[in-house]
């Protein structure tokens, strides 16, 4: 099929919401010869189908070849529309793809005998990261493989727990990430996710990381940005640059599971419904109630503002806006509790509080 005619299809696709309405894309060609069946896939959270050949199918997912090779974890899928196959082939919203599909999906595909032979894809590594790091969920299994915990518990990222070997062997294993991610839940360890990072020198990128380079983001300090820990690597300045990228596995980011911070953690720390959409303000104020508090007073004291002076002063107005926050029952009123502790902390210690409190995690560009 040339450029114009797929751009033709993608089109007649968008317009006609073909999944929408269940209408299979008559245009496709058949499947037939050593390519794989042409499909149109819906990617769950993504308002526009993805549209190509099928590569592959397995337990773990299903690929599809766009203008670049992308492996979506069957977790993701909301539904599939197969050329000239078919209802059999097909895949409904809402439905469980069981076994006998997934193989019949597999023979039409390229290469019916998996993925294994290929690179890493952005979408193939978040489902291999959520089957291979299951047996962490034990932390007594994490810490026999190598993991320590490095840093601060943070409010919106939990626990960081490093793999030295892993780091210093400077590739994406989703079988042994750099970081495993956990949190406290009532008293309990729990892993939400994975975490990968390495380190270039000089003016070297990574270009060959999946997820290149919209996913990560870069602490020009190793691990300090981001867990306050310090490691035993020797870094000249403007030398070393420490990328990194989260994956969260097991507790849905509602701002995607590549975001830095999943400011549904809060929410699940105390013991609340996570709203279908997540204000990060409201969920830094009711962080204050499950232990951000205490977070936010050792942020302030590394930064060297809050001092013998201002302490008093400063604990009252976090001890004020927790407060808030306890008795907030909606999100609107937790937003406004956070503000006003931002407010009160800026005419306490000066305005660049708030980029201390909300700081960002820019990807590189």
């Amino acid at each position: 099929m040339n450029k114009r005619s797929v751009t033709t299809l993608a089109v007649a696709l968008a317009s006609s919401g073909c999944f929408n309405h269940g209408t299979l894309p008559d245009s496709f060609p058949p499947a037939q010869g050593p390519a794989g069946a042409r499909v149109a896939l819906r990617v769950r959270g993504e308002s526009t189908d993805r549209v190509g050949e099928l590569i592959a199918v397995d337990s773990a997912g299903i690929a599809i070849q766009e203008r670049r090779l992308i492996r979506v974890a069957w977790s993701r899928v909301d539904a599939l529309d197969v050329a000239q196959l078919g209802k059999d082939y097909d895949i409904r919203f809402g439905e469980i793809v069981t076994v006998e599909k997934r193989n019949r999906l597999a023979l039409v595909s390229r290469f019916p005998q998996g993925l294994a032979h290929l690179p890493i894809t952005i979408d193939s590594l978040i489902a291999d990261a959520a089957r291979e790091t299951q047996r962490f969920a034990d932390r007594r299994v994490a810490v026999a493989a190598g993991y320590r915990r490095v840093g601060a518990d943070f409010p919106g990222m939990g626990e960081h727990w490093l793999n030295v070997q892993a780091l210093l062997k400077g590739t994406v294993d989703p079988a042994r990430p750099t970081l495993l991610i956990y949190a406290d839940i009532n008293g309990q360890p729990r892993l939400l996710g994975a975490g990968f990072a390495v380190i270039t020198h000089g003016d070297s990128t990574p270009s060959d990381l999946p997820g290149w380079p919209e996913r990560w983001h870069e602490h020009s300090g190793l691990l300090d940005e981001e867990s306050g820990a310090r490691t035993a690597h020797a870094r000249e300045a403007g030398d070393t640059h420490f990328w990194v990228m989260h994956a969260w596995t097991v507790l849905e980011n509602p701002h995607g599971p590549f975001a830095a911070d999943n400011w549904a953690l809060p929410y699940l720390r105390a013991g609340r419904a996570v709203p279908a959409r997540v204000d990060p303000a409201a969920s830094r104020a009711l962080a204050l109630t499950v232990g951000g508090d205490e977070f936010v007073r050792g942020l302030l004291a590394d930064a060297e503002l809050r001092t013998s002076d201002n302490a008093a002063a400063i604990d009252s107005a976090i001890i004020v806006a927790r407060s808030r926050a306890l008795v907030s029952d909606d999100d609107h009123a937790l937003s406004v509790a956070w503000r006003s502790l931002c407010d009160d902390l800026a005419r306490l210690v000066g305005p660049r509080v708030v980029a201390l409190l909300e700081p960002g995690h820019p990807s590189h560009e």
